[in-house]
């Protein structure tokens, strides 16, 4: 399978984890709750499929065991950080802040790895952060304390990051079966270990909310999540966070489709041009593959000489 057909395969992720405005609106419960249910039963989906990796399992190394929990944990902290900034500041604003991941990816992956980013790309990564500003500004809506919001919702977009790459990290360790287990199994103690000390109830909530969580941990979890962990393995972490960046999109046609929620020319316009910076970044890196292969053809060529 070549590099256009696995970023093609994250995009369908993306489908996946556009779902969760949809099963977010049938509940009523508070997000922790919501995660906890959610996470938690994506770690009991995964249980069986443990014993088919028990060799891996028992070969599995401290450092990334430690890694894949903390991995866990910032997702927590990022949900926590997300859906708090929502009660203060306006969804635009707190849209735009939260998707600043992508730079942070983008940042450490040529500060601090050394991992070069074609020019392309970055124009990429910046186009597809603009058109997601596009549609989130089309939320007019004021926050109470839009500091504080926004300040969470960067905090969700930094916390995020360091899940994208710690999931970089350790899949090229680990398999995403053995890496997502331990991920959902931090993230759904944390949250069960925050609703504990905040004297949040776990359970005695409608049944609607319990089948919301099933339907975010199959669908914008496990056909979500699992698929951006597993193709850290394959493709740059930028283009992972840069491909979130078209979450709106599809949830947006979703409103559309199921609840007749005509979308604004905002969210049309904005919508294009996330695809537009979407494409950049693949053909970039089309581009760089082309080129490394004619980099190896040439020196194949000077050696036979």
């Amino acid at each position: 399978m070549n590099q256009f057909w696995k970023k093609l395969i994250i995009l369908c992720g993306v489908i996946g984890t556009s779902f969760s405005c949809v099963f977010v609106k049938f509940t009523t419960v508070l997000p922790a709750v919501l995660v906890f249910y959610r996470t938690g039963i994506a770690t009991i989906c995964l249980l069986p499929l443990l014993y088919r990796h028990r060799k891996e399992l028992s070969g599995l190394s401290r450092k990334t065991l430690f890694l894949s929990l903390l991995s866990g944990i910032s997702l927590f902290v990022h949900f926590s950080c997300y859906f708090a900034s929502l009660s203060y500041t306006s969804v635009s604003a707190s849209g735009i802040f939260v998707n600043m991941e992508v730079f942070f990816v983008a940042a450490a992956l040529f500060f601090l790895l050394g991992q070069k980013i074609p020019r392309r790309a970055w124009w990429g990564i910046v186009l597809a952060f603009l058109g997601s500003a596009i549609i989130a500004l089309g939320d007019t809506s004021n926050g109470t304390k839009p500091l504080l919001g926004n300040f969470l919702a960067l905090s969700g977009a930094f916390t995020m990051s360091i899940y994208t790459l710690l999931g970089m990290w350790c899949r090229k360790e680990i398999s995403t079966t053995i890496y997502t287990f331990f991920v959902y199994l931090a993230c759904s103690l944390s949250a069960a270990l925050f609703c504990i000390a905040t004297k949040t109830p776990l359970f005695g909530y409608p049944p609607s909310n319990l089948a919301a969580g099933f339907g975010l941990a199959i669908c914008c979890t496990m056909l979500g999540h699992s698929i951006f962990s597993w193709g850290l393995k394959y493709v740059s972490a930028a283009y992972v966070s840069t491909a979130k960046l078209s979450e709106p999109i599809f949830s947006t046609t979703l409103f559309f489709l199921l609840f007749h929620q005509v979308p604004t020319w905002g969210a049309i316009v904005g919508g294009l041009v996330v695809l537009t910076g979407i494409g950049l970044f693949i053909l970039a890196g089309e581009d760089s593959a082309v080129e490394k292969k004619k980099g190896c053809h040439h020196e194949n060529q000077t050696s036979s000489f």
